[in-house]
């Protein structure tokens, strides 16, 4: 509330850590998604990228988040409040008449970057993005959070599905009318890795009694089956929601 009342910013957020001990190792401390000179263009709607580069698209991005597992008594000093490209949903505070220029959040955003969309649509609306580092809060991502249970599978197999990612990557990309750089080619190739993370690793670890050979090899196999069972709940969640129409 201090940093948007003194700097008049349209949104604020906090320092986000992970994991225990509580405000230990940094998740999100603001972050960039393009140089200086390119951003101070892409604010005013100016492209970026020529025509005679042979690329599609006005601007190019690649997504940058300062200090990420770093411990926070390693970076304190270079902690500040300042502005940013772009902070996280996990904690933000945003003034509500900002909604009203800019309209409420894109729902064709279902599991990815919709956080870089809220901030880029945010900039170029004439509004600010600080980090107020004063403001900390921790979220207990993966462990120490409860491991998930079967119940959870169902959830989960739509929420991180490759079928969501893909269409919220490829939405991202066509909106802000992107180049398909590195960034995106990175991005999609590692589909279905929170799922690999959430759901195979735990897994695999049962393992841990077996060389790293053999795990691998289990893990890929797993990897294989999964990924065969999430396209069938994709589709079979797709056309619930057909019916339902």
């Amino acid at each position: 509330m201090k940093c948007t009342e003194e700097t008049g910013a349209t949104v604020v957020g906090s320092l986000v850590c992970q994991y225990r001990p509580v405000h230990t190792i940094v998740h999100c401390a603001g972050g960039d998604y393009m140089s200086p000179e390119d951003y101070a263009k892409f604010v005013k709607g100016e492209p970026t990228v020529s025509p005679v580069e042979g690329a599609k698209g006005k601007w190019q991005i690649n997504e940058k988040t300062y200090f990420q597992n770093r411990k926070v008594e390693e970076v304190r000093d270079r902690l500040r409040r300042e502005p940013t490209g772009f902070v996280e949903f996990h904690s933000m505070l945003v003034r509500t008449e900002l909604f009203d220029r800019i309209g409420v959040l894109d729902e064709g955003f279902s599991c990815t970057k919709e956080y870089l969309d809220f901030c880029m649509s945010v900039v170029q609306a004439g509004g600010s993005v600080y980090l107020e580092p004063a403001s900390v809060v921790t979220f207990l991502t993966h462990p120490p959070a409860p491991t998930l249970q079967w119940s959870d599978l169902p959830y989960f197999m739509v929420r991180w599905s490759d079928n969501w990612e893909r269409q919220s990557l490829i939405h991202f990309q066509q909106k802000w009318d992107l180049v398909e750089n590195k960034y995106f080619q990175k991005r999609l190739k590692k589909l279905g890795w929170r799922r690999r993370e959430e759901m195979i690793h735990p897994i695999v670890e049962r393992f841990n009694f077996l060389n790293a050979d053999s795990q691998k090899w289990i893990e890929k196999r797993l990897v294989k089956l999964e990924k065969l069972i999430n396209r069938y709940v994709s589709q079979q969640h797709d056309r619930t929601v057909q019916t339902s129409k």
